[in-house]
Formats: structure tokens, C-alpha cells, sequence
């Protein structure tokens, strides 16, 4: 689906295929000379309109680290939307830990770092992430992180949840797992979660003097995020700093 917008504005290069939600396209946009990924949707029902509008307030907020569309709409033939994104350079964290990258704790712990900023700038939007994983987090080694495919209002998780095609349930609480609503807390567990993941990856574990903070920011994540309503990411990352 969604020919017609790829054709008018985009070169398609690569077509990945479906999360469930929507189809991906790796195109290269003529007018600015310059890679993209488009994600054609489907799902054009109330939850699709609330999800565009939502997407156009994160542009206006500037939320620093978050991947937000260059473009998007409604497509005019077909029963669906579109959002364009800006090409990430770098790989997923989950595709840099699986050809074998060097993880030192350390690392993890500047990664903890800046997600922790990421997310206090997007909470105190008013909005969520809430699919915290390692394909959603981006890295340059010892450069910026980029989060992805956030949910970004609470009410679209269980929808969004019932889509997607391989969701990782490893990072939620188990109360949200349960049928609670998330909240800002469920962002601070998934953190939590994957820095006690990324550990196993690290290559001074057992020898780094950074080891224990990446377990204590691990356990204080989840210690946090535990009841996922409700999270201080900013307290947390003031925390990490001392």
C-alpha cells in the first residue's frame, strides 16, 4: 500500500516489510537529495488520527535525541497514513551488540545517561515512550543515542501492543503485563531492564570500576518503574550524576 506516495514524492530503494502497524520503505527523497525511511499505515481509524496529531506536537517540542517525521499525512487513495524519517546513520544497539561491537560499562553507562535526558524532556511533554528496547535505541560508540518508535500517550500501548508483530515483553513491569496502564515509571524499567542486559554484553565486566554503578542504575530503574505509573526521569538522571 501507499504506492501512489512513494512514487510522487520518493525513490523507493529497499521495501523491509510489516511490524504489524505499518509497512516500512527505505526510499531516497529527490527534492533533498537525501535517504529516508517512510512507514506507510493501514490503520486509519481514530487511534491513527490521534497518532498523527500527537507525532506534529513532538516536532513542535523539539525533544532532543527523539526520531521524529520530517513529513507525513493522510494518503488521499487509500484508507491510511504516512510518516517519513530522516535515515539514521548509526545501527540499532540490538544489530551493534549482535556483530559482536565491544560494550564497556562505561558506555552503558553514558547510554543510560542520555536515555535518562531523552526522557525527561519527552515526560515533561506530556508524553511517553513506553517501547523501550535495543531495536529502538540507536548509538554511535562514544557518540549521541537516538530513541525510535515511541507509543507516546499511554492509552495507544495495549492498542499498539496487539499489533505489533514480535513485541519484546521483557521490558515491561509486570504490572502493565497484568493489564495496568502504563506511565512514565514503565519507561524506567524498560531502562533498567536493558542496562542489566547490556551488561552481559560488556567487555570489562568483572574488571571495570564503572561495573557497580551500571548495577546499581539498573536495579534503581527498576526500582523506580516497578509500579509503572509513575517515574521521575530527571530525579533519576540528577541521581546518576552525584
Amino acid at each position: 500500500m501507499g504506492g501512489e506516495i512513494i512514487a510522487e514524492k520518493f525513490a523507493l530503494l529497499k521495501t523491509r516489510g510489516s511490524n504489524g502497524i505499518s509497512n516500512t520503505h527505505f526510499v531516497e527523497d529527490t527534492l533533498l537529495g537525501q535517504r529516508a525511511v517512510v512507514k506507510i499505515s493501514d490503520k486509519l481509524d481514530d487511534m491513527g488520527l490521534d497518532y498523527l496529531k500527537t507525532f506534529n506536537l513532538t516536532v513542535e517540542a523539539a525533544i532532543p535525541g527523539l526520531l521524529v517525521p520530517f513529513e507525513g499525512g493522510i494518503l488521499d487513495e487509500e484508507a491510511g497514513y504516512y510518516l517519513a524519517f530522516p535515515e539514521l546513520g548509526e545501527p540499532s544497539l540490538g544489530n551493534y551488540l549482535r556483530m559482536g561491537a565491544p560494550l564497556s560499562c562505561g558506555e552503558i553507562l553514558r547510554i543510560g545517561g542520555k536515555i535518562l535526558y531523552i526522557l525527561e524532556s519527552l515526560h515533561g511533554a506530556g508524553f511517553c515512550h513506553l517501547f523501550i528496547n535495543t531495536r529502538n535505541v540507536f548509538y554511535r560508540p562514544r557518540g549521541e543515542v537516538t530513541l525510535k518508535d515511541p507509543a507516546l500517550k499511554p492509552e495507544y500501548f495495549h492498542s499498539f501492543l496487539e499489533l505489533v508483530a514480535t513485541p519484546d515483553f521483557s521490558c515491561f513491569t509486570p504490572a502493565v503485563m497484568d493489564g495496568e496502564s502504563p506511565g512514565t515509571g514503565s519507561d524506567l524499567y524498560a531502562l533498567g531492564r536493558l542496562v542489566e542486559r547490556w551488561l552481559e554484553y560488556a567487555s570489562d565486566a568483572g574488571d571495570s570500576g564503572d561495573e557497580p554503578s551500571v548495577r546499581w542504575l539498573a536495579w534503581r530503574c527498576m526500582s523506580a518503574g516497578g509500579g509503572g505509573r509513575a517515574g521521575d526521569a530527571g530525579e533519576m538522571r540528577r541521581e546518576c550524576e552525584r
